[in-house]
């Protein structure tokens, strides 16, 4: 075990290696959602309630009538109920609901944006749509505005699949993972990892400067969902006053 507490900018406790670099499994969904929005913010992505399907051409993934549906917000809140194979992997793969796998397969779909399911295979799809919209690694997007600007390491590093490689604008990228699933993910330490999360706790400053914007961050903190709808297995817990999350 490895990591360390940082209180008021100082560092107060820490064990372990926290220059040693780890899987940081579903914390990497932070970093896709965080590139993500850094397009938003940059006007790349006209408005988080525009079709995903309108900024990835040629993809089969958002072509039937219920993935046509699904929205940014839908994507980045884990509430598009997203259904298709991407990299080999079904959506049901991950947390399958259904005694068979026919079952799994013909689960009972809900209307995107009413339904919250924590799944770490509906995060690639949001993967391969944000490298359509950069056109280039998002590694390379989350080094050269984030990571480096942060004083980060050069240690840490963003994987995807072995047969995640697409090609764009004559540019061969792999399009990396949203979690930390089937080999793929974040790997990150944790005085890297302590560098991120603060620069979120200051509403996205970092010495003088507005790295993320203030708008983006306040994005970030809302509920997935109304109270009024459901959440599979879920709970709210209070993380920071006037700061929830489910878990």
């Amino acid at each position: 075990m490895t990591g360390l507490v940082i209180r008021h900018g100082d560092v107060v406790a820490e064990w372990g290696d926290p220059t040693r670099v780890d899987m940081t499994h579903s914390v990497t969904k932070t970093f896709l959602t965080t590139v993500v929005g850094l397009a938003w913010q940059q006007g790349r992505i006209r408005n988080l309630t525009d079709h995903v399907k309108d900024y990835v051409p040629a993809s089969e993934l958002f072509e039937s009538e219920h993935n046509a549906k699904i929205t940014w917000d839908h994507m980045l809140r884990q509430t598009s109920d997203g259904s298709g194979t991407l990299w080999g992997i079904p959506d049901w793969a991950d947390r399958p609901e259904g005694a068979t796998q026919d079952e799994q397969a013909h689960r009972p779909m809900h209307e995107p944006g009413t339904h919250f399911k924590y799944n770490d295979v509906r995060v690639n799809p949001l993967g391969l749509a944000a490298l359509n919209v950069w056109k280039r690694p998002l590694p390379e997007v989350l080094r050269g505005q984030i990571m480096d600007p942060i004083g980060a390491s050069d240690t840490w590093h963003w994987e995807g699949y072995g047969n995640s490689w697409v090609e764009i604008d004559g540019r061969r990228i792999q399009s990396v993972s949203g979690g930390g699933h089937f080999g793929g993910g974040m790997f990150k330490s944790a005085w890297d990892m302590a560098r991120f999360g603060y620069l979120f706790l200051e509403h996205g400053r970092w010495a003088g400067r507005q790295i993320i914007s203030e708008a983006l961050v306040s994005i970030g903190r809302r509920m997935p969902l109304p109270d009024r709808e459901e959440r599979e297995g879920l709970a709210l817990v209070s993380l920071l006053p006037q700061i929830h999350s489910v878990t």
